[in-house]
């Protein structure tokens, strides 16, 4: 095994470059507005806010609801809403989340609901507007 010879180095000016960057105290450029929603994007987050969206991993229902209101009302919040559905067996409810600006009106939503009756005749099912509970999410 030789050794390598000696390489030769550049005149040192007696700075050092991480200290003097360090005491610039240059921040870093700011993401565009591009970036920022195309990483919001892919992480399933509100680009304003950096909060997880419902469909993200992190979105978390735990303390559902956070606040309550009726269809026909005004929004207090914004943010993602679901709507809560009463304990009935003649609902066919399914899981509706919506996103709602403060100020905006609570909708109503379309309800099916079934009706058993005696054989022979085939269930009884309606669908018609109804006044429902929205509740805030997280």
């Amino acid at each position: 095994i030789l050794p390598l010879p000696p390489a030769k180095l550049p005149a040192w000016d007696g700075k050092l470059q991480w200290l003097e960057a360090r005491l610039a105290n240059v921040p870093p450029p700011k993401p565009t507005e591009a970036l920022i929603n195309q990483l919001a994007k892919a992480m399933v987050l509100d680009p304003a806010t950096g909060k997880p969206m419902p469909g993200s991993p992190a979105f978390s229902q735990a303390n559902f609801p956070v606040r309550i209101c009726y269809s026909g009302e005004t929004c207090p919040e914004t943010g993602y809403w679901k709507i809560i559905w009463p304990n009935d067996l003649a609902i066919r409810w399914k899981e509706v989340i919506r996103h709602f600006e403060q100020g905006e009106t609570m909708p109503v939503h379309q309800v099916e609901r079934t009706y058993p009756r005696p054989w022979p005749l085939s269930e009884k099912i309606t669908l018609r507007d109804e006044a429902v509970e929205w509740g805030l999410l997280g």
